[in-house]
Order: structure tokens, then sequence, then C-alpha cells
């Protein structure tokens, strides 16, 4: 296929006040333009030893790398009634789309390509002459920003493709990517989304007695292995996985069995079961992992545990009385500190220590609703999602919520929500005829599309359970097939 190149004239800037947010989106700015962007990555400096073989040469052993910088750019516009240059004082977005054949001004439908600019400040500002002193004087006046933002990320539309046919054979309750980008110093050369494991149940329409599976790949997809998770047993009465993390150099899967199950990420074929510490009425349904000694892991009754290490099981941290008993259906950590936890009876339990204490929200957002799925954006921005398919957000830590509207036509469950960075999220939503669909937000959440952007459609299939990013435009997602029996799995990138 031919390259494509943008020209300036195909290029429209939106703006986003305070950033991501689900109650602020982006705003075209009719007049206006983005110049050119610099970003230091640090000068190397070489590291040299005397050259044993030859007096008065030197041999570079290393290299040292400096210290980058913040992403610079400039932005102009019009002098109009309204100049955001002027006015900005806090953070902000900046969005630039570029496109051929679409409406420039539609912020979601409209694009081919996008640069956004995150967490931008203004440096400085100028205005050009402001009067005239003759006809030879008259000119437009321009409103000139010097900005500095923390990152830039390239934006692409997602397409997607079907992955592993043959060997999800069950329906994919999990998927996580265990993979760190690397230059290759330390170990193989990575983008950081080549290690993907999709964790499966066992078959329901192969023969009975079947066990769990892991399906892989360490190629980004190319290629693909499978293995059973032999701890979890497949027959009287048959034990399945619910959820899995990826802690440190483990894969840690949840399972019916009330107990963890790990493998090493070097070996995902020998599995390893720890019960201890769960207790019977407390049976496991979801898990995440800050990082390799915060681990939380939310089930039935509200009980909560913790473990800093899966090889030596958890601990309970709360035994229901912050859920008033009620099961727990997800979780989600921002640190090691805030998290919360949702679940049946329009039940959130939030903790700002840890864990040390746990406490039960007086207002959820829909009385008497399901919660499946939560995600905290920030300390204050919370989303939920229930099994009415209504999604929800709170800016106050839960004091308030407000209902964010999404374009599906009858929804039922919302079964998963999930950000990667600065105001790039994804929601799985099942619809009233029992399709499975991904919606895609660039704008914290202010603004929801169905996906695909790009050519093609999604599978058909009955619920996506796990969405899985890598970045801002790759996600791996897995879920039930349309036969309602075997396992989807798909890349959309």
């Amino acid at each position: 296929m031919t390259e494509r190149y943008f020209q300036r004239g195909q290029g429209r800037v939106f703006l986003q006040e305070y950033g991501p947010h689900p109650k602020n989106c982006y705003n075209y700015q009719g007049c206006a333009r983005v110049e050119g962007m610099e970003e230091p990555l640090g000068d190397i400096t070489e590291m040299q030893c005397p050259d044993p073989s030859v007096y008065d040469e030197f041999i570079v052993v290393d290299e040292i790398k400096g210290a980058g910088g913040p992403v610079t750019t400039t932005m102009v516009a019009k002098f109009g009634m309204v100049n955001p240059i002027l006015s900005l004082r806090c953070p902000f977005d900046i969005a630039v789309h570029f496109g051929k054949c679409k409406d420039p001004s539609d912020f979601n439908g409209g694009w081919e390509k996008g640069i956004v600019f995150t967490r931008a400040r203004l440096t400085s500002r100028a205005l050009s002459e402001l009067t005239a002193l003759d006809e030879a004087d008259r000119a437009e006046i321009l409103v000139t920003g010097a900005i500095s933002a923390r990152k830039f990320y390239e934006v692409d539309p997602i397409a997607f493709a079907e992955k592993a046919r043959p060997e999800i054979t069950g329906e994919v309750v999990a998927v996580v990517i265990c993979d760190t980008p690397s230059c290759g110093d330390c170990e193989e050369v990575s983008d950081g989304c080549q290690k993907v494991y999709a964790i499966c149940m066992p078959s329901v329409i192969l023969s009975p007695g079947l066990p769990s599976e892991v399906v892989w790949t360490e190629d980004g997809g190319i290629t693909f292995d499978e293995a059973d998770i032999h701890t979890l047993d497949p027959l009287s009465p048959q034990e399945y996985p619910l959820d899995a993390a990826c802690v440190c150099d483990m894969l840690v899967v949840i399972g019916s069995d009330d107990a963890l199950h790990y493998a090493y990420l070097a070996d995902v074929t020998a599995w390893t079961e720890v019960g201890v510490g769960f207790v019977a009425l407390g049976s496991p349904n979801a898990i995440w992992s800050v990082d390799c000694r915060h681990t939380w892991i939310v089930g039935d009754d509200g009980y909560i545990y913790f473990t800093d290490d899966p090889t030596a099981g958890v601990v309970v941290q709360d035994t229901g009385a912050a859920a008033s008993l009620h099961d727990l259906n997800d979780v989600h950590f921002i640190d090691t500190l805030r998290g919360i936890a949702v679940g049946e009876l329009n039940t959130i339990v939030v903790t700002e220590n840890g864990g040390v204490t746990w406490v039960g929200l007086t207002t959820g957002p829909h009385a008497g609703a399901e919660l499946l799925a939560c995600w905290m954006l920030t300390d204050n921005i919370w989303f939920v999602g229930d099994d009415a398919g209504q999604l929800w957000y709170t800016l106050d830590k839960g004091a308030t919520w407000t209902e964010k509207a999404i374009p599906i036509a009858v929804p039922n469950d919302i079964t998963e929500i999930v950000f990667y960075e600065n105001g790039f999220g994804w929601l799985a939503v099942v619809d009233g005829d029992n399709h499975g669909h991904i919606l895609r937000t660039r704008d914290g959440g202010c603004t929801w599309y169905v996906l695909p952007e790009d050519t093609g459609t999604l599978t058909v299939n009955d619920q996506i359970n796990s969405i899985a990013p890598c970045d801002q435009n790759t996600i791996w997602a897995g879920g039930l097939d349309d036969d309602g029996a075997d396992g989807i799995l798909v890349l959309g990138s």
C-alpha cells in the first residue's frame, strides 16, 4: 500500500481545558494552528577506557544517556471574542487531527491520524500589534502561546483481527500483557506488546472434563502456544479460572476452587496452586496488581484479600463488613494506597491507605443495580459500569454520581472499563441482542464511540470479558464467541 503523507492544510486543532475529564470535552479551535514540536531525548555520552592493545588510544565500553526534557510547541490563534490562550491557567491537552475526506470538526469521527499533547502548560503568551496607525497597518491580530507539555502521543484508528482461533476453545475470562519495552540490553527486544496471555475456561463444546487453558504469544500475535492449567481440576466438581494478573515475573490466576494458581513467565506450563488465606465464604472474583508487592483480590460476601507474595498465599484485609457482605465483582487501584471495589446491590468500597481500612460508600450510582466494572481515573474521578448497561462517573470520590450516555441502542451489561493513560480508554458493553462491543474514548471519558474506527468489524461475539491495552493504539480483548460456548481473542491495532 502506498504511504499516506499529510499536509498542513489537512490539520485541525482541538483543545481540552483541564485535560482528560468526563465532563469537559475537547473544543474545536476553528482559527488556530499548532506549530512545530521539539522533544529533547537526552544526549549520549560515551564511557571510555584505555585501549589494551594500543597506547594513547581508547575504546568505548558503555554509554550514558542524558536527561530528556519536556515537549515544546507553540499555538497560534486569531484574536477574537473568545481567546483560550489568554485565559488558560491550568494544565490542558491539545489534539491535532489530520484527514482528507471526513468532517474535520468531528472529534470522534473526522480524523485519520492524530497527535496529542498532554498535561500542557503555557510558558509565555504574546499578542501581535493591536492597533493600526494608517491604512497600511491593517492586519489580523494573532495570539501566540508557548507550550510545554509532559508527553505527546501519535493516535491511530483501531481495526480488529481475530487471533488464535485454533487454540481458543473455551471462553476467555482474562487477557493480560506481561511485557515491557526493551532495546535488548537485558532481555529480548520488545515494543512492550509481544507477550500476551489469554486465560480460557474449559471448553463446553468439546469432550467433557477438559481442563482450563492458557493461550499465549511471545511475538505479538504471530504465533501462539497453549497449555493446560493443570492445578485447576476439570472434574468433580469442575474448577475454572475467574481472573488473572501479571505479578512481577509470574502469571497469577484466581480460580473457583478458592485458591490462586501461579506460573513463572519463563514456563507457563508449570503451575502451582496456593490456597493459603482464602475463606470459603469469600470465593475470589477479581484481581488487580499494582506491582510485585501489592496485589488485591476481591470476592463473595465482600471479602478483600491482599498479597505481597502470591507464592505464599493471601491475607484477609476485610471480612465483608465494608461491603455489608455483598459480593464484589471488580477492583482497581490507581497506586499502592488508593483503590475501589464494586459489587452487587450498588456496593462500592474504597481505601486510601492500601487496604488497612476499607469504607463502604453511602451513595452508589444506581440503587439496586449490580456493579460489574470500575476504574479510578484520578484520585477524585472514578468510572463504574452496571448490569443495566449504564456508565457512571463521579468527580468527588463518590459523593455524587452522573450517568454518561454511550452510543449503544439497548445496552445490557458493562463488563469492563480500562484506561491506558492520559485519557485513552476502552469499554466493553453487551447490547440487548447479547452481542459484545468495544468502545473507545480519547478524552478521559467525555465521549465514547464504538470501534472499529478503521475498515472492517469486530468479530461477532456474545460478550467481551477482558480488555488489555498495550498503548494508546493497541489493545487485546477476549470473551465469549457468538455460539455461547467457545472463546474469542482479538487484537485491536
